[in-house]
């Protein structure tokens, strides 16, 4: 069973280098000839910009795979590529990445997986409190653009 926690804006991931990093924001479209950092399409992220990609009509040149949003910036930090992620993990690599916000504006939701038919605990359920306490404060205070 899912609980949605919170929803933050995608934005594109790029070396402070890169041509399109000093933009305000950017169209996915504008994104079709980069060499992409993605999620396995079996993640709820990666699925999630799969999404954005194909409504775009955009097919990732060269994707390079990893398993996490942390390996996403990192790759693009060390300059082999770009990802659209959250507007959240990013924001711990300072300005080793830049975020540029995607337009039209995108949302990925962050959520709890709890099992099936299991009554979770008031220890449990404070837990998602703070969780989602944090998880709004966070999103309420991104440093996007």
């Amino acid at each position: 069973v899912t609980e949605r926690i919170c929803s933050v804006p995608a934005v594109a991931v790029l070396h402070p280098g890169h041509a399109l990093a000093t933009r305000r924001s950017l169209r996915v479209e504008e994104l079709s000839d980069e060499r992409f950092i993605t999620m396995p399409p079996n993640t709820l992220l990666g699925s999630q910009v799969a999404r954005i990609l194909d409504e775009a009509g955009v097919a990732p040149r060269s994707p390079i795979q990893v398993s996490q949003t942390l390996l996403c910036c990192n790759f693009v930090a060390h300059g082999f590529g770009i990802a659209i992620t959250d507007a959240m993990i990013p924001e711990i690599f300072g300005p080793s990445v830049r975020m540029v916000p995607i337009e039209p504006r995108v949302d990925l939701d962050f959520g709890l997986l709890y099992p099936r038919g299991a009554e979770p605990t008031k220890e449990t359920l404070r837990l998602v409190e703070i969780i989602k306490e944090t998880a709004d404060t966070f999103a309420d205070n991104l440093n996007i653009g």
